[in-house]
């Protein structure tokens, strides 16, 4: 009997610690008023800096920077790539509806980071999918990254983007080879 209420006692204390934890943290779930606010609060991780964003069949798909938590990774000195995929307008609300993560790792010519997002109705038919390739542009000789599905026969230029932090490149694709290519058109690198 006594183990049975310190169960009970337990648990109810399990569920009071999650809920405040969840009141009193800056991530929400949902629909955001502003797209400022959807960035802010609907990603999980403290965006620095918005790269780019496009529009793609209802979808904004958005690139950022962030800085790794020190806590959790105390000798990272970079910023690392993600994207986030939102649905709505401001009017409406916005809301993430696609998955939240990110990679890093070092490359002297260009990264390579591949997300995608797959929506299905309820009862499990295919909505929508979107791939997207997307990296970070080292090499100040690479003048085009160009990107290829397997199932194609030919190569598609990615948009390469220029900022305050940076060179990068994005392709609405599922880019299973990527090559960066120099003046002339000469290859300087390339993955898968």
């Amino acid at each position: 009997m006594n183990y049975k209420r310190l169960l009970v006692i337990g648990v109810v204390l399990l569920v009071i610690f999650g809920v405040y934890k969840v009141y009193n943290s800056d991530y929400e779930f949902g629909k955001f008023d502003s797209f400022d606010e959807a960035l802010e609060k609907g990603i999980p991780y403290s965006v620095d800096t918005v790269v780019y964003t496009e529009k793609v069949n209802g979808v904004t798909i958005v690139m950022y920077l962030i800085e790794p938590d020190k806590k959790e990774l105390p000798f990272a000195d970079y910023h690392a790539l993600a994207v986030a995929f939102f649905e709505g307008n401001d009017d409406e609300g916005w809301e993430n509806v696609g998955p939240n993560g990110w990679t890093h790792y070092e490359n002297k010519n260009f990264t390579l980071y591949h997300e995608n997002l797959y929506q299905h109705d309820n009862q499990g038919n295919k909505l929508r999918r979107i791939d997207v390739t997307y990296g970070e542009v080292n090499d100040a000789d690479v003048v085009k990254v160009e990107v290829k599905d397997k199932s194609e026969e030919h190569y598609v230029e990615a948009r390469i983007i220029t900022s305050n932090n940076g060179r990068y490149y994005f392709s609405v694709s599922n880019g299973d080879s990527v090559r960066a290519l120099g003046r002339n058109g000469h290859l300087i690198d390339q993955q898968g």
